[in-house]
């Protein structure tokens, strides 16, 4: 699957140029370079996940109040569905980069060709899918272990929460190279 440009070359040249221009703080030959700006585009190849995600939990609550307070275990199961979690397909972009070029919208992705990609600089897998899947994972459990809290015996007084590292289950692995002008330039 490919993600095509949205943009036709001029209105991404003249996108660029305004943002180039835009900036109160920026050097006053900016606006200068921009004018001999040219875009190029390139190939950014990135892994995408689909899946599930189980995670086990325990606590202790406190049940009753006053001197009858006592302290019961309970547990529990989570399971959460992601869909669409990126990782680049290379490890030189740094995340600070790839989100300078992200949200990229996944629903108008196309079957890939190779003739899209004719005659442009591209970047080749340096990152298996193994590894991919797992920092995928790492990701979709930050997220979930975020909300978890809240989401155990809400509004109860609670200690020693656990939360299991979870059974992760893709069901859907594709590589998804993704297609940017260039640079910071938000198109």
């Amino acid at each position: 699957m490919i993600a095509i440009f949205k943009l036709k070359e001029k209105e991404a040249l003249k996108r660029a140029r305004e943002w180039l221009n835009s900036g109160l703080f920026a050097p006053d030959d900016l606006g200068t370079g921009a004018k001999k700006l040219e875009l190029r585009p390139a190939y950014y190849p990135f892994w995408t996940f689909d899946g599930a995600i189980e995670v086990n939990w325990s606590c202790v609550v406190r049940e009753g109040f006053d001197r009858n307070a006592r302290w019961e275990t309970r547990t529990g199961m989570h399971a959460e569905f992601f869909d669409d979690v990126l990782v680049p397909g290379i490890m030189v972009l740094k995340k600070r980069e790839v989100s300078g070029i992200e949200p990229f919208d996944l629903k108008d992705v196309v079957q890939f060709d190779p003739g899209h990609l004719a005659g442009w600089p591209t970047l080749s897998y340096d990152r298996s899918m193994s590894d991919a899947s797992l920092l995928a994972r790492e990701r979709v459990m930050k997220k979930v272990r975020r909300r978890m809290a809240g989401m155990i015996e809400p509004g109860r007084e609670k200690k020693d929460v656990r939360i299991s590292a979870g059974n992760w289950s893709r069901n859907d692995i594709q590589a998804c190279p993704l297609t940017d002008l260039g640079g910071d330039i938000p198109l």
